[in-house]
């Protein structure tokens, strides 16, 4: 089967996420019915004049909530915002007297937390409990245990705090209580708890509206920054959303304090971006997708006009608002109106900060992560290798900034499918971040869930799998058991084991995974959608198609309601679901869907954009499972031209639509023409991608199965033989793809 799945990663820290796509490893094509341990099945038998077919599949499905692809698109929403410092060094648990709190200390930095928490219990005990310096230091105490991971105890205690003291704060010390719940909804944020920080935003806002004034409303608009909620959270309510969001954006007095404060000028160093809506990962981070993107999208554009008009249009503040802005457009895939501000913010920095200015080169990323999700590769790498090389000569070569271009570029050559020149860059991040930050730090760990992934996408997942695990240990000794980074490792292991053909053991770690979304996040937030499309490609590698579907009709028809029919998420899901419909012989409904999937991107982000091609290439396969040849040939010939013309020969997307073509032809018994394409993508393939390549070693197959097909069954059952033995070499002897080839072989002798 030929679909290509397309891995959807999100990012995990911080938001906002991104979508990214991957193709899967290919594998042949087996008959309809067979094991699934043989391989995957997709249709009816073909007819019995036509050997059995083994093409490269353009899968358009599986999601991944995970850190690897997204991890480096980190855009920075330029907006004020606290940078967490992290505290590094293993992690154990020590236990606090008071409010049954228990704290997990670095050892390292056991003393800086015992400090923390003594001055709070001095300030406590000597001041009382609504002192300001006792609140300043519980907020300090509470940002040290975030910087630990330990966000849930965090939460613990301010909310414990808050409980007992908001009535008494909301009169006689406003400004404190401000902070604190900003200091919650970010703690909350951190534990993707996103319908939990918007209510505590709604009822900051509410509480304070009125009452604010000029000089004690920076924690207000700081919290409404760092956890604005209509660009991360997922609610149920509706209603009570829309009457409060027409309450804030028709008080002028909010607005206007948004306007004139002097303190959002003020820069934060945080490293060089990347947001693709964030996929990502994949980001990721590319991954708190919203379903109230209407209201972040009004209150956005009322600051930002607002600002215009105070401030004028190329004010630091006015800027912030329109990259905040761009962003909401890129989570809602409006790639198009996204690239038009961010090109405005870009130019506007060059000329009021000079090309180098941090900010300039923020923007330059942002502009540069967008071309990347329009599938304008090319000058997306331009974009990155300029801010890299500023960097580098700026900041040093191990500056985290230069390291975060670095990773972005490395981003794009992984799109471009180049990916030894990705390796070769992420090698350079993960040893530097070593060095400088520790093997345990977020930074480093994101740099080596991201080469594994790049493993992955080169065939090589056994080293894939002992990164992978090494990732998932470190962050288990480090973090809360059930921390989404984690929840993002095990994501991360169960691909890789899928790509292994251990689909009990992706199975088992998915499953784990979706619990636990389930019971942390609820059953309709967006990373719980994710882990139900990635078990649902689980179970159609397993051949468990009911079960597939299942999960696939929920996961479309929630987007749909959250979404949209249009969003680039939603239409995901319809093309998974197409797949499943597709493996099940439904292919009037497999047609359906994925002709909706292609119209709705030719129209969204136009007929040359990978997905749409992803799209093309899915409906020429059921046009030819249904046996309407010259449709399938067309439709497929198309996109290949289109393939090679704006991803380049060698991207690997083109040599899997050369393998299409080429078995399209086979089905219509045109030989010459088969194993002239089929040669072709053979020679590229071992050129560009290695000789055992996964992808490389179905080419051989394929071209084996043409050979016999044409007569020529001493060269076929060689060739056949010498993909066997790579096969169980590489892959080893119980491998679905090992197995499927060892089976025709095996036919082939014995006739």
């Amino acid at each position: 089967m030929w679909f290509r799945r397309i891995t959807e990663i999100t990012d995990v820290d911080p938001p906002p996420t991104a979508r990214v796509h991957v193709k899967r490893p290919s594998v042949e094509k087996v008959q309809f019915g067979q094991n699934a341990f043989q391989g995957l099945a997709f249709g009816p038998t073909p007819p019995s004049k036509f050997p059995p077919v083994s093409v490269k599949r353009k899968l358009d499905v599986v999601e991944l909530a995970e850190d690897d692809i997204a991890h480096f698109k980190r855009i920075r929403l330029i907006t004020t915002k606290e940078r967490v410092r992290f505290i590094p060094g293993p992690f154990r648990q020590v236990q606090i007297s008071g409010k049954d709190l228990h704290l997990a200390a670095a050892e390292k930095y056991e003393e800086e937390v015992s400090k923390a928490w003594e001055a709070f219990r001095t300030h406590e005990k000597s001041t009382g409990p609504s002192h300001p310096d006792t609140l300043i230091s519980l907020r300090d105490l509470a940002q040290i245990l975030r910087n630990v991971g330990k966000s849930s105890a965090a939460e613990e205690i301010l909310q414990t705090t808050l409980k007992e003291l908001e009535s008494l704060l909301v009169e006689k010390n406003p400004e404190s209580l401000r902070f604190l719940m900003a200091s919650l909804m970010m703690a909350l944020v951190d534990q993707k708890k996103l319908d939990a920080a918007e209510e505590l935003w709604m009822r900051a806002v509410a509480l304070f509206s009125k009452s604010v004034s000029a000089e004690e409303n920076d924690a207000l608009i700081r919290a409404f920054e760092l956890a604005h909620p209509f660009r991360q959270i997922s609610s149920s309510t509706s209603k009570a959303i829309g009457a409060a969001q027409e309450s804030w954006l028709s008080n002028d007095r909010l607005l206007e304090l948004f306007t004139t404060r002097r303190s959002l000028a003020r820069r934060t160093n945080d490293p060089i971006p990347s947001t693709d809506h964030v996929p990502s990962p994949e980001g990721a981070p590319q991954s708190m997708v919203m379903a109230k993107l209407d209201a972040a999208e009004k209150l956005e554009v009322q600051v930002m006009e607002t600002r215009k008009t105070k401030l004028g249009v190329d004010h630091p503040d006015t800027l912030s608002s329109i990259a905040n802005l761009a962003s909401i457009y890129k989570t809602q895939g409006q790639w198009g109106k996204a690239e038009e501000l961010d090109l405005q913010v870009m130019e506007t920095s060059k000329i009021k900060l000079g090309a180098n200015h941090p900010d300039t080169l923020h923007s330059v990323a942002n502009l540069a992560v967008t071309y990347r999700n329009q599938g304008r590769w090319d000058t997306a790498k331009e974009l990155e290798l300029q801010v890299m090389e500023t960097c580098k000569a700026k900041l040093g070569v191990d500056h985290p900034d230069t390291l975060y271009s670095m990773a972005n570029l490395a981003t794009t050559y992984w799109k471009q499918g180049r990916w030894d020149e990705a390796e070769e860059l992420l090698v350079r991040v993960m040893q530097t971040s070593k060095t400088k930050l520790g093997s345990d730090h977020p930074d480093t760990l994101r740099s080596m869930a991201k080469l594994a992934s790049t493993y992955r996408s080169q065939g090589r997942w056994d080293a894939a799998e002992e990164l992978g695990l090494q990732v998932l240990e470190t962050r288990k000794m480090k973090l809360e058991v059930d921390h989404p980074d984690i929840l993002t490792s095990m994501a991360n292991l169960a691909s890789t084991y899928r790509s292994q053909g251990r689909w009990d053991a992706a199975e088992e770690l998915e499953l784990q995974v979706l619990e636990t979304r389930k019971m942390k996040l609820g059953v309709d937030h967006p990373d719980i959608l994710t882990s139900m499309a990635n078990l649902a490609s689980t179970y159609s590698y397993q051949g468990r198609w009911d079960a597939a579907e299942e999960l696939e009709l929920q996961v479309m028809e929630t987007r749909k309601m959250k979404l949209g029919v249009d969003h680039p998420d939603t239409l995901t899901s319809m093309a998974n679901l197409a797949s499943t419909y597709g493996n099940q012989g439904r292919w009037g409904a497999a047609e359906e869907l994925e002709l909706q999937v292609m119209e709705t991107r030719k129209m969204k982000i136009g007929a040359s954009h990978p997905d749409t091609l992803t799209s093309m290439a899915n409906l020429a396969s059921i046009y030819r499972y249904q046996g309407r040849w010259k449709e399938a040939e067309e439709l497929q010939a198309t996109e290949l031209e289109i393939c090679s013309r704006v991803l380049g020969q060698e991207h690997p997307d083109t040599l899997a639509s050369m393998a299409n073509l080429a078995s399209i032809y086979r089905y219509q018994g045109c030989w010459k023409e088969a194993e002239e394409l089929q040669a072709t993508e053979l020679e590229i393939c071992s050129r560009v991608l290695g000789q055992e390549h996964p992808d490389t070693l179905t080419s051989m197959t394929s071209l084996a199965l043409i050979w016999k097909g044409n007569g020529r069954d001493i060269d076929a059952l060689k060739l056949m033989k010498q993909c066997v033995e790579v096969k169980t070499r590489i892959l080893g002897a119980n491998h679905p793809y090992t197995l499927s080839s060892s089976t025709t072989l095996f036919g082939w002798e014995t006739e």
